[in-house]
């Protein structure tokens, strides 16, 4: 009995496996958009573009990376982050491109989680409130002044340029 309990306890010992450092996460997670500047990425180890952001301190580049931020998804794309490796990530690429940062402490991660959670809630707010807010050009009312019903606009033979018109008349 003891044995099997010994050998289950080894087995799951890698699911609680020390957290990686920014370097580590980098070269798994982060290295493949901004190694070359993909999505116009800031490329690692470029002072010039990562001057900006290491201004901008992390308070702001931390909940960016958690959150997701244009074309980034958030944690990199990789959920399985904890926000620990993501901060040291950050830290890393920040620092490489002239930034003098430390470690994070638990302050930090939590004042940093409560900052992406505001900025992905505002994020999906506004998302929302644009969607309500775009007309939509490919649906037209059905008949002019029709209240509710919408129809694509292909219905419409206004819509449509004369040649793809069926000609009246003629079968």
């Amino acid at each position: 009995m003891r044995p099997i309990i010994l050998l289950l306890a080894s087995l799951a010992l890698p699911a609680f496996a020390a957290e990686r450092s920014g370097a580590e996460v980098y070269e798994s997670t982060c290295s493949e958009c901004h190694a070359k500047g993909k999505h116009h990425a800031p490329i690692f180890g470029n002072a010039k573009q990562w001057n900006k952001l290491v201004r901008e301190g992390l308070d702001d580049l931390v909940p960016a990376a958690l959150a997701g931020v244009r074309k980034m998804p958030a944690k990199g794309g990789n959920p399985e982050l904890s926000d620990l490796e993501v901060a040291r990530a950050v830290i890393h690429m920040a620092n490489a491109g002239g930034g003098r940062f430390a470690e994070p402490t638990s302050t930090d991660l939590a004042r940093w989680r409560q900052k992406a959670d505001k900025r992905r809630k505002k994020s999906h707010a506004e998302t929302d409130r644009l969607r309500r807010q775009q007309p939509r050009p490919h649906l037209r009312p059905a008949a002019p002044g029709a209240p509710g019903r919408r129809q694509p606009a292909a219905y419409h033979l206004g819509a449509l340029p004369e040649h793809h018109r069926r000609p009246v008349g003629r079968c």
